[in-house]
C-alpha cells in the first residue's frame, strides 16, 4: 500500500514564475509586480502540486536560498526588475545567477589560432578531458595567447588534431555546470611556473 508521501512524490509538481494572460486580458505589458499578484491569486487553492516560485525583494535572503537549493540541483536564481513588462525573447530586465563552484584544472591545449585561441582543452580533477565552452572572450583569448606563445608543441606533419598541445600543463580555474547548461567554462588562468 502506498503511503501519502509516496503518492505525493509520484505526482508531478510545477512551479510558476510568471503569468502572461488571465481570462479576457493579456497582461504582458503590466509590471512584474502586478503579474506576480495575479499569479498568486490564480494559484490560490491549487494545493502543493502547483506553486509560485520563491520570491523576495531581499538580496541576502535570495542568496541564502540559492546556496541552500544548490544541493537539490537548482541551477541558480533569477533577479528581475519588478517594474518590467514581459518582452518575448528579451532578457534585459533580468539577470541569471547560476550556482557553480569553481575547481582547478590543467590546461593541456588550445583550439583555434595561437594568436586568437577559441577554447581550452582541460583535464578536470576527476581525470576527464573537456573542451571549454563558450568561445573565449577577447580578454581571455589575449591572456591565453600570451601564455601559450612560447609553450606550444611544434606541429608535426601528421598532426590532424584541432588541438594545439602545450609542452606541459598549466593550472587554470574553471566552473563545471550542471543541468541543461552543463559545460566547462574558463574562469581564469592561474599563476603556475
Amino acid at each position: 500500500m502506498a503511503t501519502k508521501a509516496n503518492q505525493e512524490s509520484a505526482n508531478p509538481h510545477a512551479a510558476a514564475f510568471d503569468v502572461l494572460a488571465v481570462p479576457g486580458a493579456d497582461v504582458r505589458g503590466r509590471p512584474l509586480s502586478e503579474r506576480w499578484q495575479l499569479l498568486t491569486q490564480l494559484l490560490e487553492g491549487s494545493g502543493p502540486l502547483v506553486q509560485p516560485v520563491l520570491s523576495t525583494g531581499d538580496g541576502d535572503l535570495a542568496l541564502r536560498w540559492q546556496a541552500g537549493l544548490a544541493d537539490a540541483g537548482v541551477e541558480g536564481i533569477v533577479a528581475k526588475d519588478l517594474r518590467s513588462a514581459y518582452r518575448p525573447g528579451s532578457t534585459g530586465a533580468w539577470v541569471k545567477m547560476r550556482t557553480r563552484d569553481t575547481q582547478d584544472a590543467l590546461l593541456l591545449g588550445i583550439t583555434g589560432a595561437p594568436g586568437r585561441p577559441e577554447a581550452l582543452l582541460v583535464r578536470l580533477a576527476d581525470g576527464r578531458e573537456e573542451t571549454t565552452s563558450p568561445r573565449l572572450d577577447s580578454a581571455q583569448a589575449r591572456q591565453v595567447a600570451d601564455l601559450v606563445s612560447t609553450r606550444l608543441r611544434p606541429l608535426s606533419a601528421v598532426d590532424s588534431s584541432r588541438v594545439r598541445w602545450l609542452e606541459s600543463p598549466h593550472p587554470v580555474e574553471v566552473t563545471v555546470g550542471t543541468g541543461r547548461h552543463g559545460g566547462v567554462r574558463v574562469v581564469r588562468l592561474r599563476g603556475g611556473d
